[in-house]
């Protein structure tokens, strides 16, 4: 070997032989049984260094950690009176056993009791991180006060506290805190106060507190999981169980017996979300105007006193709540500019299912509204003279006021199923116009469909039936009214009453009405078209001063007193055409056209009036012109017939005892009108047909009475 290497390899380790015969020579110091971890015993006095040699201050062992992440103190079942302050990295963990070797919350637990004196645990520690785990904090001004840090706060009880359970300050360096499976209880003031810093509220548990539950005033927050009970209960103001201010998230809460508000969100964009709300003295849940905007999805409301969901923000989205024995509304906006409020199921409120009041657009769909509300299922009130509201495919029962009550400008009300409605089934009033279709209507105690004070109103395509005092469709105090192709069926008045300036009633089918069939009163003009009307307990079609009016194309049958009346006031000449008036399938019943009013001129064209005690009557002083109609069993009455008189033969109607006025093929009427430039029959079919057209309301249908026969083709065999 090279001279020069063995010379320094001898060195080496002779150094190396010195060096550690000098360490051997200086002081031990104490052995850890884990470095990093401090061990704190009731009763003892050691150093906290390891499990044979524990303190009896948890204050002495968090002193001696850190400074850096990673030391623990673990602190044995036991009862210590200090406070504790924090302003290091520490995780603290309760619930050992004596000696160290197990651990549980419950069977050995640690309660650290402040005795009255401060906080019992004040953490400020600027960019550290700090857990307080497992432990029963007691009798402190605050719980646990948080004025920095990154700080966890897991399986702690804090109770009998003179202020906040647990309030967080989230001053500057503070890190995430987060609150997790934490019983806060039997405190004076709040449970968990939030003032600032980014919080996660995690599956606690909070109850008999004396003001709010969850107070969050500032920062940004997840209130997630957590139980809120039996707070509120101080009497010098009133105290919800969860309050936000500002932007956060509360989901999947359960909150019960608090004195006002279940949940209750200002200041910000609020999310509530899937959260159980039961036994309130206030709103189940309430959203004030200064949020911007507030998503409520998802939860149950059941037992409040006020309203269930009471939403107050620039835009709302209410969807899929749940709400029962509610003491107001269930659903109540107000001075909103934009809502939409779908999929919720409201039973039982003591006033309104859904009262909806604002400036800009609602949506109301898929609702669920009754049994058992007080007043109005659905109420829209317009706070300004722009409002547009949409209500459709809700589904409405039971309630003790109108089904639908629609007062915003713009309205359109559809597909909506409406039963056992204490007054009107919809009511829509001071509006400037409404769409109100495929809806569907029965027994209602006041009329199925009630429109009034309205520009233009659209009524089609809706189903009514079985109204206790009222009329199936009632029009007044508006312009225009297009009502068309609705059914209307045991009304306890007018099948329809309309009372609009101008009027268009078209292709409705109305069954048994305690009084009139359809009614025009007080109008401008009426164009009464394609309309089959049955069984009505008084007239069929009473105009009374009705103005300029047309009835073409009408089936009118078994009318109790009139077919048609024309009463009070009338234009000077009005016309019928193609129209089938019958008094009775069976006998001879009531008048087919009575005019009781001088200065009128009927002209009657291609009619069939049949069956009636009296055909057509008319007092002195008005005219009936008569052409090319047909007059069938009728007894007599006071006419005196001008134009051209025209068949004295029966109709023959195909099935008139089950309602079916269509003609047979043998009908007299079949060519026998004449051409008045009416293009369709009742049921739309064109006119004419044949050489002529048909006298009535039908057409008869030629297509139905042609022969086909078989075509042969012979095969001749070549010669």
């Amino acid at each position: 070997m090279n001279k020069r290497y063995l010379l320094w390899a001898i060195a080496l380790g002779l150094g190396s032989t010195l060096i550690l015969f000098a360490l051997l020579r200086l002081p031990v110091a104490p052995v850890r049984a884990d470095p990093g971890i401090y061990y704190v015993r009731a009763g003892a006095d050691g150093d906290c260094l390891s499990t044979e040699t524990p303190c009896g201050s948890i204050q002495q062992a968090i002193a001696l950690s850190g400074p850096g992440p990673g030391d623990e103190v673990w602190v044995a079942a036991g009862v210590y009176t200090e406070y504790l302050v924090i302003s290091n990295s520490v995780k603290v963990h309760g619930g050992w056993n004596i000696t160290f070797t197990t651990r549980s919350i419950t069977g050995t637990p640690v309660i650290v009791d402040s005795n009255d004196v401060t906080h019992t645990v004040r953490i400020d520690a600027p960019d550290e991180a700090v857990t307080l785990d497992g432990l029963t904090l007691r009798n402190g001004r605050d719980g646990i006060h948080v004025y920095s840090g990154a700080v966890t706060v897991t399986a702690c009880t804090v109770e009998h506290f003179a202020r906040q359970g647990i309030e967080i300050d989230g001053g500057p360096s503070s890190g995430l805190i987060l609150l997790q499976h934490n019983h806060v209880r039997n405190g004076d003031r709040e449970g968990i106060e939030i003032d600032g810093g980014v919080v996660a509220i995690l599956s606690n548990t909070v109850e008999n507190v004396g003001r709010h539950g969850i107070s969050v005033r500032g920062g940004e927050a997840l209130v997630q999981g957590n139980t809120v009970q039996t707070s509120g209960f101080d009497p010098a103001s009133d105290y919800y169980g969860i309050e936000v201010s500002g932007t956060h998230t509360v989901v999947g809460n359960v909150v019960r017996d608090v004195d006002d508000n279940g949940i209750y969100a200002r200041g910000g964009d609020a999310s509530i979300v899937d959260n159980h709300v039961e036994d309130v003295g206030g709103d189940g849940i309430r959203v004030d105007a200064d949020c911007p905007s507030a998503v409520i999805r998802g939860n149950t409301v059941y037992s409040t006193a006020n309203d269930g969901i009471d939403a107050r923000a620039q835009t709302n989205a209410i969807i899929s709540n749940t709400l029962t024995q509610i003491g107001k509304d269930g659903i109540h906006i107000e001075g909103v500019p934009e809502a939409e409020i779908a999929f919720n199921t409201v039973y039982s409120a003591a006033s309104d299912g859904i009262d909806a009041e604002g400036t800009g657009a609602f949506t109301i769909t898929h609702n669920v509204i009754g049994p058992n509300v007080g007043a109005e299922g659905i109420k829209v009130r317009d706070a300004g003279d722009s409002l547009i509201s949409i209500i459709q495919h809700n589904r409405v029962q039971q309630v003790g006021d109108d089904g639908i009550d629609a007062r915003a400008q713009t309205n359109a009300i559809a597909h909506n199923v409406l039963t056992l409605a204490g007054k009107d089934g919809v009511h829509v009033e001071n509006v400037r116009d409404a769409l109100i279709t495929f809806n569907t209507v029965y027994s209602a105690g006041g009329d199925g469909i009630d429109a009034r004070g309205a520009r233009a109103l659209t009524i089609t395509h809706n189903v009514i039936s079985v109204t206790v005092d009222g009329d199936g469709i009632k029009v007044q105090a508006a312009d225009q009214v297009m009502i068309r192709e609705n059914r209307i069926n045991d009304v306890g008045d007018d099948g329809i009453d309309t009372r609009a300036i101008a009027n268009t009633i078209a292709h409705n089918v109305v069954a048994d009405s305690d009084n009139n069939g359809i009614k025009a009163e007080g109008t401008t003009t009426a164009i009464i078209e394609a309309n089959q009307v049955y069984g009505s307990g008084e007239a069929g079609v009473d105009l009374d001063d009705a103005g300029v009016f047309t009835l073409t194309n009408n089936v009118i049958a078994n009318s109790v007193t009139q077919t048609i009346l024309i009463q009070t006031g009338a234009a000077p000449h009005n016309v019928l055409y193609h129209n089938t008036l019958v008094g009775s399938p069976t006998v001879r019943q009531g008048i087919g056209i009575e005019i009781n009013v001088p200065g009128v001129t009927l002209t009657l064209v291609n009619n069939i009036v049949a069956s009636h005690t009296v055909g057509i009557s008319h007092v002195v002083g008005s005219g009936v012109v008569v052409s090319n109609s047909l007059l069938w069993a009728n007894e007599g009455g006071t006419l005196v017939l001008s134009g051209t008189l025209s068949i004295f033969l029966d109709p023959r109607f195909v099935d008139p005892i089950n309602r079916d006025y269509h003609l047979q093929a043998d009908s007299p009427a079949i060519d026998a009108g004449a051409d008045v430039g009416v293009r369709v029959d009742f049921e739309g079919d064109p006119r004419p047909m044949g050489d002529g057209p048909d006298i009535g309301a039908d057409e008869f249908d030629l297509r139905d009475e042609f022969i086909y026969l078989p075509l042969v083709i012979r095969n001749y065999a070549s010669q």
